[in-house]
């Protein structure tokens, strides 16, 4: 069993990969990393299995982003009422939307995927950000953790989109109370679009005209394993590729302005 609950550790948190020894061809690569409800049934054999996972496994470990944006979101939780109505974007891989559910907020959860879990104060719908199927101004708080970097984008198996970032937040906009809260967190660093989005301060504040920044934090990953925080104008010099993850995150709270123009559904 302790291969089993060391993989099922990996498999929960942000801070372990899979690395694998030698050079393999792609069709394997992919057959590794099938996933079925979060789960990749075939790496979960091969770690059970000596041999094999002595011939080709390895485990390392990098730390994401999430370490970061999942606890900065909770500590914004203190100024919701107990009552809030709130949207999470791209949910199908994380936690967060059974957890602000067991915590008692009405929470509504969007993404291409379906979610495997349920719970009571919890909706989760297949849609597509860029039409939201919600009244305009019907959400106290929503939050987009690393999620507009991708929007338009045809990586991680989504499609491509004419529509872009901007018409993201532009929904967003849409569907948040006057007065409301954005919990927005972006890569952030050279600005470069290869695989995502990588956000400089210009172009960051491109997407929220509307909104007042309440608070902004700027973090930078060293060696991928350690993130501290950091100066914004010292992470814009730092680069994030496909080839070495995400070296930095913005991450920010923003309140809604009362006059901010709406369109209407």
């Amino acid at each position: 069993m302790k291969g089993l609950n060391l993989l099922h550790f990996i498999r929960k948190t942000p801070y372990f990969i899979e690395v694998f020894k030698g050079k393999r061809a792609k069709f394997i690569t992919n057959i590794i990393h099938f996933k079925i409800f979060g789960i990749k049934p075939f790496l979960a054999a091969m770690w059970r299995i000596p041999l094999l996972r002595n011939s080709f496994l390895e485990i390392d470990w990098e730390c994401r982003e999430r370490v970061l944006e999942y606890p900065w979101l909770y500590r914004c939780l203190n100024i919701l009422p107990d009552n809030a109505r709130v949207l999470d974007l791209g949910s199908a891989e994380s936690p967060l939307v059974f957890e602000l559910a067991s915590m008692g907020y009405e929470v509504v959860g969007v993404d291409l995927r379906d979610y495997p879990l349920t719970h009571p104060n919890l909706e989760f719908v297949i849609g597509n950000i860029f039409w939201l199927p919600f009244l305009s101004e019907s959400f106290d708080f929503i939050s987009a953790i690393s999620t507009i970097e991708h929007l338009g984008i045809p990586t991680w198996g989504i499609p491509s989109y004419s529509k872009s970032d901007e018409d993201g937040m532009s929904e967003i906009d849409r569907c948040l109370k006057p007065g409301g809260l954005l919990f927005l967190t972006v890569p952030f660093g050279i600005k470069n679009v290869t695989w995502q989005r990588i956000y400089d301060y210009e172009t960051l504040q491109e997407l929220i005209p509307q909104y007042e920044v309440i608070i902004s934090k700027y973090y930078k990953r060293i060696e991928k394993k350690y993130w501290i925080e950091a100066e914004r104008e010292e992470l814009e010099e730092i680069a994030s590729t496909l080839e070495s993850g995400v070296n930095g995150v913005a991450i920010y709270l923003c309140k809604k302005l009362q006059n901010s123009k709406e369109s209407t559904r």
